[in-house]
């Protein structure tokens, strides 16, 4: 199976093993909102969850809910992009 991504969320041109053409698959902004979506129904919940349970220090926000955001939305960013463009080549 080929890889759909040649780095980070870039889309390679086309298939390695089935030469199919990526170059026009455009997804919009559909993927960043399904991921704003996503993150922002289940960080925002855990954040206010931690805080008024454990009570840890901003520090500990500071560093901890960035990481997570950043790493959680590029991860569900690739995703929901591979199911649009799935998609897409699907009904075409």
């Amino acid at each position: 199976m080929g890889e759909l991504y040649s780095s980070g969320l870039t889309v390679n041109n086309s298939c390695e093993s089935c030469q199919l053409d990526l170059i026009n698959h455009d997804c919009g902004d559909g993927p960043s909102v399904f991921a704003i979506f996503i993150l922002g129904f289940s960080v925002i919940p855990l954040a206010i969850f931690i805080e008024f349970n454990y009570q840890p220090s901003y520090l500990f926000h500071i560093i901890l809910w960035p990481v997570i955001i950043l790493f959680s939305s590029i991860y569900i960013i690739k995703k929901i992009k591979s199911f649009f463009i799935f998609k897409k080549f699907q009904h075409h």
